[in-house]
C-alpha cells in the first residue's frame, strides 16, 4: 500500500478533517476512533469501477445462466462473419482463458453490438456487468480497503 499516497488523499478531503490525528498535534486518546472514521470514509461505496474479468464461454454461461448466456453466445456467434473485431474476440472466448470483459474496448463493443442490434441493451448490459464492481475512495486511491491501522500508519508513521 501506498501510504504517502494515502496520507495525502486523507488529508485533502473536508470530510476528514475532524478526524485527523498528526504527530504535529497534541496526542488525542480516540486517535483510534478517529482512524476508524477516517477508514468508514474511504471504504463507503462511490459509484463503480471497471475491473479485469476474464471470461470464456463457459464462464458467461455459468455466470449468466446457461440459457441466457447460451443465447447471448449464439447471437453473437452468427454476428462476427461481418465484424471482424467480433470474430477475433469470439475466438477467445474459445480460449480456456477468454476475454477480458473489463477492457474499455470489450465494454464499447459490448454497447455497439446492442445499438447494432446484434444483441439487446439488456444483453449488453448483463455481460459488461460482470466486470464492474462498487468502488470507493480508498480502491481509488491506493486500489484496496483500508483499515483503521492503515490510517494510523498513514498519518503518524509516514
Amino acid at each position: 500500500m501506498n501510504y504517502a499516497n494515502l496520507k495525502i488523499a486523507i488529508l485533502a478531503n473536508p470530510a476528514c478533517a475532524q478526524y485527523v490525528v498528526t504527530n504535529d498535534m497534541p496526542k488525542d486518546p480516540d486517535y483510534y476512533a478517529k482512524d476508524a472514521a477516517i477508514a468508514d470514509i474511504f471504504n463507503a461505496p462511490v459509484g463503480t469501477r471497471l475491473i479485469e474479468r476474464f471470461e470464456n464461454a463457459i464462464g458467461i454461461m455459468s455466470a449468466l445462466g446457461a440459457v441466457t448466456g447460451a443465447g447471448i453466445l449464439e447471437k453473437l456467434d452468427q454476428a462476427k462473419s461481418g465484424i471482424p473485431a467480433l470474430k477475433w474476440a469470439m475466438l477467445a472466448m474459445d480460449d480456456p482463458q477468454g476475454i477480458n470483459l473489463g477492457d474499455p474496448e470489450t465494454q464499447a463493443m459490448l454497447g455497439d453490438l446492442a445499438l447494432a442490434n446484434v444483441i439487446t441493451q439488456a444483453e449488453a448490459d448483463a455481460v459488461k456487468a460482470l466486470a464492474i464492481q462498487p468502488s470507493s475512495l480508498a480502491y481509488e486511491t491506493v486500489g484496496q480497503p483500508i483499515t483503521a491501522a492503515d490510517v494510523s500508519i498513514a498519518l503518524r508513521n509516514f
